[in-house]
Order: structure tokens, then sequence, then C-alpha cells
């Protein structure tokens, strides 16, 4: 779900694409948000389609929202129309991340 609404990875099918699925409780993936927002100048130049998804229900650990999470580390103008940001379903989940890593990328 993103921005209140559901997406459907097959709407990415055939784009440069990045499915990054992470944690808001963890500190690698407060690292992995600043460093795309530095990289913002390539997102756009080479087209590049971030989804920046929160594991459902955070990987069963309390933390900030995503939002929260995002406005935390990266300012407004550092987000670009590149980047997809919402929450992973129960069902995207268990096939993408059943092991419940806090940081996985795709």
């Amino acid at each position: 779900m993103s921005q209140d609404k559901e997406i459907k990875l097959s709407e990415f099918q055939g784009k440069k694409t990045i499915l990054w699925l992470f944690s808001t409780w963890c500190h690698t993936c407060a690292a992995g948000v600043k460093a795309f927002a530095k990289r913002k100048d390539d997102f756009e130049k080479y087209n590049i389609t971030l989804i920046a998804l929160r594991n459902h229900k955070n990987g069963g650990y309390p933390g900030p929202s995503i939002n929260e999470f995002i406005d935390h580390y990266v300012a407004n103008t550092e987000l670009t129309k590149n980047w997809v940001i919402g929450e992973t379903s129960k069902m995207m989940d268990k096939q993408y991340n059943s092991i419940q890593y806090p940081d996985i990328f795709f």
C-alpha cells in the first residue's frame, strides 16, 4: 500500500526498479534512506524507481510509521517523484521477506 492506495508490483515490470523492504526501528535502514536521498539525482537521471516499503507490522517490533521515519531522515526537498513509499501487506511480507530481515533489497 502506498499513499493509501494499493499498488501492484506488475505496474513496474520492464522499468528500472529497486524494491526495498525495511523496518523503521532498524539503524541500517535509517542509513539506507539517507544514502538513497543523497543519490536523488541519479534516480531521476537514470529513471530508477525506488519502492520503499515498511515490513508488515514493522517486523513485529515497535517503531515509527513509514511517513514519520522518512520525514525524520529525509527532507521533503530530497524526495523525488521516483520514490514510492508505503507498507507491505501480510501476503507480500510472507512472499518476499518470510525470514523477517529488517532490511532487504530486490
